[in-house]
């Protein structure tokens, strides 16, 4: 977006003000608001408790695309969600850690 705004003879006159303060809000939010918490989280239950989380951002992408933007959710997607609910869930259900089971070997 940037670089049509820069390259192309578009006006950023043109671009609806509206538009550019919720672009600064949702960069804001996401990476400023979401990056924090994700560092809290790593402080507060550890990184290998945190890092099964991770696998849950495709998920949400899928269900904002959905809600925003109006996408279809296809099949495969819906697959793969549940795919990765149920890791997240086996790996949730687990009482050893993956560094608890190394240190055992």
């Amino acid at each position: 977006m940037y670089i049509a705004l820069v390259t192309s003879t578009f006006l950023i006159s043109q671009y609806h003000a509206k538009w550019m303060v919720l672009h600064a809000f949702f960069e804001i939010f996401a990476i400023c608001i979401g990056n924090f918490m994700w560092i809290w989280g790593i402080g507060k239950i550890g990184s290998n408790r945190t890092a099964i989380y991770n696998n849950l951002s495709p998920i949400f992408a899928i269900i904002t695309g959905y809600f925003l933007l109006g996408e279809t959710i296809e099949l495969w997607q819906l697959i793969g969600g549940v795919a990765v609910l149920w890791g997240v869930y086996l790996m949730r259900k687990s009482k050893i850690s993956i560094v608890q089971s190394t240190a055992m070997k």
